[in-house]
């Protein structure tokens, strides 16, 4: 015997439901060519970088890996 899945419509409203709510946020949110250009891109991918590498240095100041003896 096969099982098979019945779509009631509560089913297809709940779906039409969170349908319409994904297109709402997906609509408000601005395209990518919207917020940067190819320079503001640069500038933010140089401070996201060098933001990680100093983030990084300061972290492994305090953080200290100890070795398990078993």
């Amino acid at each position: 015997m096969t099982v098979m899945t019945v779509m009631t419509v509560t089913n297809v409203n709940h779906l039409a439901t969170n349908m319409n709510i994904f297109n709402k946020i997906y609509n408000s949110l601005p395209a990518f060519d919207d917020v940067f250009d190819e320079q503001t891109f640069y500038l933010f991918a140089l401070i996201v970088t060098f933001s990680t590498i100093i983030v990084v240095l300061i972290l492994s100041r305090f953080i200290v890996l100890k070795e398990v003896n078993y």
